[in-house]
Parts: C-alpha cells; sequence; structure tokens
C-alpha cells in the first residue's frame, strides 16, 4: 500500500510497505540501502539515489521508516498461538465469519492469502510483480503463518483418516 508522507510546506515522500528485500536491509542496519527502495517519489529535483537519500534528515528517515513498517511491526506484535489458532479454525472451515476475531483486521491479507495458496498450501501466485523479495514483508509473515496452520490441519486429518483435502 502507498503513503504519501508531507513534510513542511512543499516536501513530501511517496512511499509504500516495506517488502521482504527491504525488511532483510533493516533488519541487517543497512537504512541506507533500503531508503531508496521504500521511496518511489518525491519532491526533490534530484532523482533518488543512495547519495541523495543519504543527505534527508534524521527525522524524515524516522517518519519513512515508521510508516512503511508499521503492517510488518503490527504482525510481529501479535500473540502468535492465538494467531495461529485462529488461522487453523479458519482453514479448516470452522471459523465463517472474521468478525469479533483476530483475523477481522488482517482480512485483506487473508482473501490476498486464499488466492496465492492451493488446498495443500502451496504457493501458486503472488500478490505483487516481482519475485518473493518484492512481495509485501507483512504478507509474506501472514503466508507463512498460513501455511503452516494449513500443514497442521492436514495432518491432523492424516491422522484422522483423510478429510475433505486428501481426497
Amino acid at each position: 500500500m502507498k503513503k504519501f508522507l508531507k513534510f513542511g510546506e512543499e516536501d513530501w515522500v511517496l512511499i509504500h510497505d516495506v517488502t521482504l528485500r527491504e525488511y532483510f536491509f533493516l533488519k541487517e542496519g543497512r537504512v541506507l540501502e533500503a531508503l531508496p527502495f521504500l521511496i518511489e517519489k518525491w519532491s526533490e529535483k534530484e532523482p533518488i539515489s543512495l547519495t541523495t537519500v543519504g543527505k534527508l534528515k534524521t527525522a524524515v528517515v524516522s517518519k519513512i521508516l515508521s510508516e512503511s513498517t508499521f503492517k510488518v511491526r503490527k504482525f510481529l506484535d501479535l500473540d502468535m498461538k492465538q494467531f495461529s489458532l485462529a488461522l487453523k479454525n479458519f482453514f479448516d472451515r470452522r471459523l465463517t465469519q472474521l468478525k469479533g476475531t483476530l483475523l477481522e483486521e488482517w482480512e485483506n491479507e487473508l482473501l490476498l492469502v486464499q488466492l496465492s495458496l492451493n488446498d495443500l498450501g502451496s504457493i501458486n501466485a503472488l500478490p505483487e510483480r516481482g519475485s518473493l523479495l518484492d512481495q509485501p514483508a507483512h504478507f509474506i509473515f501472514f503466508l507463512l503463518a498460513a501455511r503452516q496452520a494449513i500443514a497442521e490441519i492436514l495432518e491432523d486429518q492424516k491422522k484422522r483418516g483423510g478429510g475433505p483435502w486428501l481426497k
């Protein structure tokens, strides 16, 4: 998702949610290398490059990083046991309504995951153009959690002697 950030009267930056590539850069502390990928457009006359983003003020860089990593931080702050259980209930068709559940605020990601995975949890398609590294990081984390939930469901069904996905 793209975000428009305004700084002062005339300065602005258009950014997107952090991708997996940028997440790895940031995790390794390579902020300067991640910034040209995060910034799509800006009000400066100079092109976006390592040199020009290095001239940005610390407050601007902090705001860009805070806004672009919001969904990743939100996902990583979840109670993974409860989230995994909610995903498992959803994919096992025991959860029919998202309202009032932990998955309610992740409805868009859940729809994308359903389009991206087949019944056995294999990845068929990705929502953005490019490789796995070019996908939004929060979506990939969500996708991996969903694949794990599907794998657990299939394992449970295998122990019980089958199920709708194993026929």
